[in-house]
């Protein structure tokens, strides 16, 4: 709009026409920024609730040191108290369902159970499962 439209527009319209058409646009700019923030709080509810839900998975969640292709060295015969005859195999990861070895089989969470092993009866090095069998036997 031109200033010259502006100024005919304000004379034709009068002081209270102006203060209207004021009153309007501002109510108009209002509506449309509280349903924008309205949207925005929405947005920000959405994703503090995502987020905490993410939190609760993640703390749940347990990284183990290998992954489907690498080699562990299991100490074989821990588990089973009567054998007489420990000793330190190596295993490949193979596919994830394999994970169950490294923890009990039939557990739910078989990858917290893994984590809690890791370090006892399996391990990532072989230097580390053979010196943690010398420890069980006594070699020391």
């Amino acid at each position: 709009m031109k200033n010259d439209d502006i100024i005919e527009n304000v004379l034709q319209c009068g002081k209270e026409g102006v203060k209207q058409n004021i009153m309007e646009a501002l109510d108009e700019f209002c509506d449309e920024y509280a349903d924008d923030m309205y949207r925005a709080v929405e947005e920000i509810i959405r994703l503090r609730d995502e987020n905490a839900a993410l939190r609760e998975r993640l703390e749940k969640s347990v990284e183990l040191p290998c992954k489907v292709g690498d080699k562990v060295y299991c100490i074989h015969g821990m588990s089973n108290p009567e054998m007489l005859e420990w000793q330190v195999n190596e295993i490949r990861i193979t596919d994830h369902n394999y994970m169950l070895q490294l923890g009990r089989a039939g557990t739910k969470d078989y990858r917290n159970e893994a984590s809690q092993f890791y370090g006892k009866w399996w391990f990532t090095t072989r230097e580390a499962a053979e010196a943690r069998l010398a420890e069980l036997k006594g070699d020391k």
